[in-house]
């Protein structure tokens, strides 16, 4: 690996993926899918603790893997820790923070924190994933041309620049602003 150029890896962390990453790219930082993690922190807890004490405490992880600095990562650490009586030691025992908090994580995440695009392309392409590389290619290649067709015609319909949902967000903080 060149000293310019970081490679990042993000899993769900399958013990297949995480030895093959370190053996291949040892010096390559490799990040968890905070959606998996939720996932998993919330399948910790019985259905006895209630939903919303399990959202409480995925909120609350949550807040300690999107802290920007170490000091806030701490404090929301204490909190979490503190609220999840004890039952996401375990959890954590199995975590370092440097594979799946910001403030931690050894090089610049850009906001990326979920494999979820990969995932809804994989989804997409489960057909084609079989096929051989010039048919897997093709087959990218006509969803992608049909994806960008169906996207220009609901945008002709658009009365605005902006998309519908954008141009709502728009009028609201502008509405906000004048009052």
């Amino acid at each position: 690996m060149t000293d310019y150029r970081n490679i990042v890896f993000m899993s769900d962390r399958g013990h297949g993926l995480l030895d093959g990453v370190k053996e291949v790219f040892p010096n390559a930082p490799h990040s968890f899918c905070i959606k998996h993690l939720k996932d998993n922190l919330s399948d910790m807890y019985p259905s006895s603790f209630g939903s919303t004490y399990k959202k409480h405490i995925v909120k609350l992880f949550q807040k300690c893997a999107y802290a920007r600095t170490v000091d806030i990562f701490n404090e929301k650490m204490e909190e979490f820790k503190k609220e999840s009586l004890n039952q996401a030691e375990s959890f954590l025992e199995q975590l370092t923070p440097e594979n799946y908090a910001i403030a931690c994580f050894p090089v610049k995440r850009y906001g990326e924190m979920s494999n979820s695009l990969v995932e809804n392309n994989n989804k997409m392409l489960i057909d084609e994933r079989c096929m051989p590389l010039p048919q897997l290619i093709e087959g990218i290649r006509v969803k992608t041309m049909n994806k960008f067709h169906e996207r220009k015609v609901e945008s002709s319909t658009w009365r605005y620049v902006l998309c519908p949902k954008l141009e709502k967000k728009l009028s609201k903080r502008l509405k906000t602003g004048r009052n």
